[in-house]
């Protein structure tokens, strides 16, 4: 069987290649520190993550020399290690290293693509710091698209009938 795929399709619910490797490396956890020394959030509802604390993530992410590689990128670079030797100065070595090259100038256009997703974790993060997991859950209940388009499901029942039928 397939399981259960869901009826309402939400795209936050994503997870993409680099927010997994924003995590695995420390990325989050250590600017989320960082911005919490920093700033004094007293009431959660009126904390915001602005672009410029985005633009301070990012800059802060390559300080620390945050780089990811994507799963095209590894199978890529897979195939370049084992190609033989002896093809070392072929066309087709040079082929892949240059799409090596075009992959690695795609990575500013995959931070773009995620800004919306790397904010939201950032704020979850940064209320979970100073307002634990009830402040959590209070934000979320206002910002979480989830919980938003299960509420708008709830108050519209001629959907929600269709839905289970």
């Amino acid at each position: 069987g397939g399981g259960i795929s869901p009826v309402i399709y939400i795209s936050s619910q994503e997870s993409s290649d680099l927010l997994t490797a924003l995590i695995e490396k420390q990325i989050f956890f250590d600017f989320t520190t960082a911005y919490c020394q920093s700033h004094i959030i007293s009431d959660i509802s009126e904390f915001s993550f602005s672009e410029a604390d985005y633009k301070s993530f990012i800059d802060f992410a390559a300080a620390k020399g945050f780089q990811f590689e994507t799963d095209q990128e590894l199978a890529i670079k897979k195939i370049l290690a084992e190609t033989p030797e002896n093809l070392s100065d072929s066309e087709i070595r040079i082929a892949i290293k240059n799409l090596l090259l075009a992959l690695d100038k795609e990575h500013q256009k995959i931070f773009d693509a995620s800004s919306e997703k790397i904010k939201a974790e950032l704020e979850k993060a940064i209320i979970t710091r100073f307002f634990y997991r009830s402040g959590l859950y209070t934000y979320l209940l206002e910002k979480d698209e989830t919980i938003i388009a299960s509420r708008e499901l709830l108050k519209d029942l001629s959907r929600y009938n269709a839905l289970l039928n």
